[in-house]
């Protein structure tokens, strides 16, 4: 009897340890950590629109480097802040010479990608966004 109850202990204690525990920048599907980058990888096709300004293009969402970030036309980086949602922090960029700083936010929802941001150039801002779909 007595080893029927430690036989029992140790197997509801393996049972309730087998929730995996991925790290902060994974999912689980309760049995493998997944990338919370996969979700958002890939190339997006939508409508850009800075300052009133539309233009219909594509936004390539790329993984590598650091955990957590993921690369936007591999030159500007988002950083996630859950499996659904990023930040696009301060960043600066040079366009043809003149230089542009922009920052905001986005999200994920199915296959829709949706970014706000603000550029300024010359000490102007004006909003902007991004909303796509994936590929």
């Amino acid at each position: 009897m007595k080893n029927l109850i430690i036989i029992a202990f140790i197997a509801a204690a393996t049972l309730t340890s087998c929730k995996k525990d991925c790290g902060q920048w994974y999912d689980t599907d309760g049995k493998y950590c997944i990338d919370m980058r996969t979700k958002f990888y890939g190339t997006y096709l939508g409508t850009f629109t800075i300052g009133g300004q539309t233009t219909n293009n594509s936004t390539l969402f790329s993984v590598h480097g650091e955990e957590g970030k993921m690369y936007w036309d591999n030159d500007q980086y988002v950083v996630l802040t859950s499996s659904t949602t990023f930040d696009i922090p301060l960043q600066q960029r040079n366009e043809n010479g003149t230089l542009m700083y922009f920052q905001g936010n986005g999200s994920i929802s199915g296959s829709q990608l949706i970014m706000t941001f603000t550029v300024t150039v010359n000490s102007q801002t004006v909003p902007g966004s991004f909303i796509g779909n994936k590929q």
